[in-house]
């Protein structure tokens, strides 16, 4: 039993699924039909085996993220938007595409600041990646490049500007500030059967004390 669940398992089973969400953000997965519920970035998501149609195991998996806070010219906070992204309005951005910037492929996410009228692409480069930029400044640590639009796409005067983790800089009037963070994505990995398994186990142990009995000798 337990040899036909796990030859089932490999050959029928689908491939193991990152299941990507902004805190907060609920996300339908069809292999599992059902949704996966984000939670807040101070609560990450437990790993647990879900029985459906089969199993599942929830696996969470650690993903870097960044988390950008908005001022303008006097420090009030300005609300960021994420017009193309999968949560309009999470700060948090996932950084799920990539591109290639002086020979290193890096990823990136854009957000919107309605209130001052811009598009921002922020780049996210590794410490290491970040002492080999010209002009790199600050304390060591990963960074963030980010490239300021008007809201037609059209590239603005002092619109760039590199930024590392929890530093505050000033570009093309805002005031940004970005957190380079990790959030959990979620792996859904398809395992044997439960029902199978616990069949399968239970028959080895009844095997195993059937057998143990019948090797005591008894006594006359």
């Amino acid at each position: 039993i337990l040899g036909i669940a796990g030859i089932a398992c490999g050959l029928l089973a689908p491939d193991t699924q990152t299941v990507v969400g902004a805190p907060g953000s609920t996300v339908k997965v069809d292999a599992l039909a059902r949704t996966i519920d984000f939670p807040p970035m101070q609560n990450e998501p437990s790993q647990r085996l879900l029985p459906v149609g089969g199993a599942f195991l929830l696996r969470p998996v650690p993903r870097t993220v960044v988390e950008v806070q908005a001022f303008d010219a006097a420090g009030r906070h300005l609300t960021v938007t994420q017009p193309s992204g999968s949560s309009f309005l999470s700060p948090v951005l996932l950084m799920q595409a990539r591109q290639t910037i002086a020979g290193m492929n890096l990823p990136y996410d854009s957000f919107a600041v309605p209130a001052a009228h811009r598009l921002v692409r922020a780049v996210l480069f590794t410490a290491q990646e970040a002492a080999q930029m010209r002009g790199a400044r600050g304390n060591p640590g990963a960074a963030v490049l980010f490239d300021v639009e008007d809201e037609s796409g059209r590239s603005v005067a002092r619109g760039l500007a590199l930024a590392r983790s929890n530093e505050t800089i000033s570009v093309a009037g805002l005031a940004l500030r970005p957190n380079v963070t990790t959030y959990n994505a979620t792996d859904v990995v398809a395992i044997p059967n439960i029902f199978a398994v616990m069949l399968g186990l239970i028959a080895i142990s009844s095997g195993a004390i059937l057998n143990a009995t019948a090797k005591t000798p008894s006594r006359s």
